[in-house]
């Protein structure tokens, strides 16, 4: 079984200002990132996420913002999550080892060639590394047998649910059986690229429709209880977020972090502001929402962020 995440959302949303659509510049993506450490959204965001390409400019970015913040990274140091590209573990792990005086290497993600992706699972299993593991994978590769290789092992899963186009977007029907699975397999996992609002909506400008992490959320919560695919499904079409916010308002959040670890997400605020429109406060210690008004608003708004609101 997997090890409880703590209750509330700390560190539950990743930061990828660098991904798209977001896109921010890498030093306008570290200056942020530090800055929000004397912001009341700090708690809940999570590492850095960069290609593992752009690790080593981001140390030197950090020491220099650092300096200016009047920041000690050699006690709390830039934490970053490193997407790896196909073939670049071994890279990953050189720089991880090499170190980096106040920056830590936190998770490795690392992408799965369409095919033998049991060769690069095995080979991320077998590394010599202090990181959390994550293996990006398809929904038809996890019903097809990645989830059971992951089962009990060091490797999490990492899906994607959503991006540019809209081939990128699963259905429900796939997300619902990508959730059963890992919770059935008590694998947790991590999911990437859609998820900007807490409910399920669709964008008027791109016409995508995008899943809800508070749906994901209740979903996962749904599935440790026993649900069955098509409850489960059911959940992730809801688009009453009075309803969600008023079931998640009783719901602990140990039901389902333990298996729902984080997603990245190019803005911080967006995510936390659609909590606070349906009432629910992110800060609450053992339940999702607490009935008290939302603080989730930064003093502190970046401005690539502030664009996206």
């Amino acid at each position: 079984m997997s090890e409880s995440r703590a209750s509330g959302l700390d560190g539950f949303f990743d930061d990828a200002a660098v991904f798209p659509p977001g896109s921010a510049s890498l030093d306008t993506a570290v200056r942020d990132h530090l800055g929000r450490r004397s912001s009341r959204i700090e708690p809940f965001t999570g590492p850095l996420l960069l290609g593992l390409h752009q690790v080593p400019e981001a140390h030197r970015l950090a020491l220099e913002t650092a300096g200016r913040l009047g920041l000690d990274l050699s006690a709390d140091p830039l934490r970053v999550g490193v997407v790896v590209p196909v073939g670049g573990l071994q890279d990953a792990l050189e720089l991880e080892a090499h170190g980096m005086d106040g920056t830590q290497v936190v998770s490795l993600e690392m992408k799965t060639p369409a095919d033998d992706w049991q060769t690069g699972l095995a080979a991320l299993q077998q590394a010599d590394t202090s990181a959390s593991r994550y293996s990006e994978f398809t929904a038809a590769q996890i019903l097809q047998g990645a989830a059971a290789a992951l089962e009990g092992g060091k490797v999490h899963l990492k899906f994607r649910t959503g991006g540019l186009e809209a081939r990128l977007f699963p259905t429900s029907e796939e997300l619902a059986g990508v959730i059963g699975e890992a919770v059935r397999r008590q694998v947790p996992f991590k999911l990437t690229a859609g998820l900007h609002q807490a409910v399920r909506h669709t964008d008027p400008t791109t016409g995508f429709t995008h899943h809800g992490f508070l749906n994901i959320a209740l979903a996962t919560a749904a599935a440790a209880r026993g649900a069955g695919p098509r409850h489960v499904m059911q959940i992730l079409e809801n688009e009453d977020g009075a309803g969600l916010a008023t079931e998640a308002g009783s719901l602990s959040t140990i039901s389902w972090r333990q298996w729902f670890h984080s997603f990245g997400t190019c803005s911080i605020n967006e995510p936390l502001e659609s909590l606070a429109a349906l009432g629910l406060d992110p800060a609450a210690f053992d339940h999702f929402g607490s009935g008290i008004p939302a603080t989730a608003r930064s003093s502190h708004t970046p401005d690539h962020e502030r664009a996206r609101s």
